[in-house]
């Protein structure tokens, strides 16, 4: 009767494990980068965060309904002078949950796309970051851009922040479709 049991509950762990592997396809590899990542930082003594965007909404941007996943590495052997901070290399993973294709006036049937990109944030004030980021695929949706431009506005307190982050082609400068990318995450520091 207990192995019986204990076969139960295997079971529901491996249909459970196959479930979270299914939602998010590249979390293995995700998860071992950022591994690797929090395993080299203490090495050079420098300043990280990761940070979580449970879910993406319309503001400046089109596109709802993402999760995205965040290791920052604040260069801080990097010193400037006055109000600037260190420039920020950022490592994302941004998960679709909604994988319907959708009908666009600019760009015809267009789907929302699951990717990993990496930003590079070059002027960083205390409470605001600039700077680019390049996808591994057409993001947020098919159709657009792998680079775009990105922009946050960071809310500091103690080792957390707050931070609303907009990614954008340029407000349709360069392209015809802008769809545009909006979250609210908490990062922790470390």
């Amino acid at each position: 009767m207990a192995f019986s049991g204990a076969t139960h509950y295997m079971t529901r762990f491996l249909n459970l494990r196959t479930f979270i592997g299914g939602l998010f396809p590249d979390l293995k590899r995700v998860l071992a980068g950022i591994t690797l990542f929090l395993m080299t930082t203490p090495l050079f003594a420098q300043d990280f965060s990761v940070g979580v965007a449970p879910y993406s909404f319309k503001f400046w941007g089109a596109v709802d309904g993402a999760s995205s996943i965040t290791v920052d590495y604040r260069m801080s052997f990097i010193d400037l002078p006055g109000f600037m901070e260190p420039p920020i290399i950022g490592a994302h993973y941004f998960y679709q949950w909604d994988k319907k294709i959708y009908n666009s006036a600019a760009a015809g049937p267009v789907t929302k796309t699951t990717t990993t990109a990496i930003s590079l944030t070059p002027l960083n004030l205390k409470y605001f970051h600039l700077g680019g980021i390049a996808a591994t695929s057409d993001f947020p949706i098919s159709g657009t851009p792998k680079v775009n431009f990105y922009l946050q506005a960071v809310l500091p307190v103690w080792r957390f922040e707050l931070r609303y982050t907009h990614i954008s082609n340029g407000f349709g400068l360069l392209y015809d479709l802008n769809p545009g990318f909006d979250t609210l995450s908490l990062h922790v520091r470390f």
